[in-house]
């Protein structure tokens, strides 16, 4: 009996000390191997997990009724806009942001996916910024978003994909712009007029300076998680993609619509 327990205790130690030699290799290349699961992790949280392209339409436009549906070329300004979303391709939804019918139908004819946005984001105060956060408080999956406007009509494949690749090479808003060469006046405190961006004495030649580089609504790209937190749309580290005056018409106006089609008919003919 003795040499048994004996025997018995013998082996019960040498069980300890292998499940100690095994536990102690097992934790060695368990923490070799974690520490590249956390730089993978790291890295991806800079890509885009999803990238969501967004038309904000809202129903109740002044200036022109229902604009976001007005039609150039027997085409809406919408379908248009969703057209070269879908061709541009780097999207993983697009979708409509709206409160009207009629824009909802048009949005499912161009195969977008439909957000019903509620009445304070859709009134004439409301910002763009309110609208957005809107929509992604509504989707938690979207990292990275690109806020398209319909009612610029030129925009084109290749400027979005100009602000794609900014986007990802550590860009955080990229946003759409025109170069203007325009001397500005306006009034100071004492109600007397000043030019606000050139020295009367030194009057600069359109050949002498860089010009001003004006927002022209056409798309803005950013972080989702940004926006969301700091209620802006362009934060970070900024570019810009500058897209020629003439390609920059925004549709405000029946006069508009008409000067779209003439451009583009030269376009056309060009």
């Amino acid at each position: 009996m003795r040499n048994t327990s004996g025997r018995f205790l013998i082996w019960l130690i040498f069980g300890f000390f292998i499940f100690t030699i095994f536990s102690i290799y097992f934790a060695h290349i368990f923490d070799i191997q974690q520490e590249p699961l956390i730089q993978e992790h790291n890295s991806s949280s800079t890509s885009f997990s999803h990238f969501a392209g967004l038309v904000l339409a809202r129903g109740g436009s002044k200036g022109l009724p229902h604009k976001n549906v007005a039609k150039i070329k027997n085409i809406t300004l919408l379908g248009r806009a969703l057209r070269t979303m879908t061709e541009f391709g780097k999207f993983d939804s697009i979708w409509v942001s709206t409160d009207d019918i009629v824009i909802a139908n048009e949005a499912k004819r161009g195969k977008a996916s439909v957000h019903w946005r509620p009445s304070y984001t859709a009134s004439d105060s409301a910002s763009t910024v309110v609208a957005v956060n809107e929509f992604l408080e509504k989707h938690d999956e979207v990292t990275k978003i690109g806020v398209i406007q319909c009612t610029s009509p030129f925009l084109k494949v290749e400027y979005l994909e100009e602000a794609y690749r900014k986007l990802n090479n550590n860009i955080d808003s990229v946003f759409s712009v025109t170069r203007q060469h325009k001397l500005r006046w306006g009034y100071n405190s004492s109600g007397q007029l000043q030019p606000e961006n050139f020295d009367l004495h030194h009057r600069p030649r359109r050949q002498d300076w860089d010009g001003e580089l004006i927002e022209n609504g056409m798309f803005y790209f950013t972080d989702a998680f940004m926006l969301k937190h700091s209620m802006i749309l362009q934060g970070g580290k900024l570019g810009v993609v500058e897209i020629p005056a003439n390609l920059s018409l925004e549709i405000d106006t029946f006069n508009d619509l008409e000067v779209a089609e003439i451009l583009m008919n030269s376009f056309e003919d060009s």
